[in-house]
């Protein structure tokens, strides 16, 4: 299997974990410190860590911890001047690497908050 086919099929099946698993291990057989980030447990990652693998990895690579996120999930907000501040996740667009989320800190309705998957969010409950 090659890197393409591998970063596919964990889109393919965001939330199994797998996928993510066994590239990491053909990652580490080569050699790639990438497969540290893999082996993560999204739920663990805290937003200092986050902030960390990103300058360490790029974010683009950090995104795959999050690829599983799904609508209802509550994450915190990590950059932006909403960091700190609790959401709900709305959707999900894995293609651009995106969410909407619902802040929980206003009492009146406002626009879902579009951010970037791999730079803002982590898991905090599993919604649904």
């Amino acid at each position: 299997m090659e890197e393409g086919a591998f970063l596919a099929a964990i889109l393919e099946q965001p939330t199994d974990p797998v996928v993510r698993l066994i590239y990491a291990d053909w990652l580490e057989d080569r050699g790639d410190s990438r497969a540290e980030v893999l082996r993560l447990e999204p739920a663990s990652v805290s937003p200092q860590c986050l902030k960390a693998l990103c300058r360490r990895f790029g974010p683009e690579w950090v995104a795959l911890l999050n690829v599983g996120l799904q609508s209802g999930d509550v994450v915190e907000v990590t950059a932006g001047p909403y960091e700190g501040i609790q959401a709900t996740i709305h959707e999900v667009d894995l293609k651009r690497g995106a969410v909407k989320l619902d802040l929980n800190i206003f009492c009146r309705p406002m626009e879902p908050l579009v951010v970037k998957l791999f730079e803002v969010c982590r898991y905090l409950t599993r919604g649904k």
